[in-house]
């Protein structure tokens, strides 16, 4: 099998319970980790040289607001968690997110904590469905 990358050299942190880090090389095609290991001699048309570093591939941060750093525009928020590892959120952690709440609830208050934590307090959640928040990027 040919892979596109092979990132080799560096000190793998799985984020499994127990595990120590591990000298490994990380095999990657069409955008999927498809090999750990010795891949010294696996054909690959790119080679990252991970010496020295940490390499933590796939870490999933299941409490993030990342709704709100998307927003606000600030790379060092909107780029921050993948910048140590995370690779996946799982939003709404406190039972509510980019999805709106019912018009008879008030979600002001539940709000108000996370936006101005993430330095965007004057984020008013306006949109009435998940589509009119995903529009908010088309700009």
């Amino acid at each position: 099998m040919d892979l596109d990358t092979v990132v080799f050299g560096g000190s793998i942190v799985s984020g499994e319970a127990g595990t120590n880090p591990e000298r490994a090389d990380i095999g990657i095609a069409a955008g999927v980790i498809v090999g750990v290991g010795d891949l010294a001699h696996m054909p690959a048309t790119e080679r990252i040289d991970a010496s020295g570093l940490v390499v933590t591939p796939g870490f999933i941060d299941a409490h993030i607001h990342s709704e709100y750093a998307l927003l606000h525009g600030d790379p060092a928020d909107r780029f921050g968690a993948l910048l140590q590892g995370v690779t996946s959120h799982a939003t709404a952690a406190d039972g509510f997110g980019w999805a709106p709440l019912p018009q008879h609830l008030d979600g002001g208050p539940l709000w108000r904590s996370p936006t101005f934590a993430y330095g965007c307090a004057d984020l008013v959640p306006n949109w009435s469905s998940p589509n009119e928040y995903l529009a908010r990027f088309e700009n």
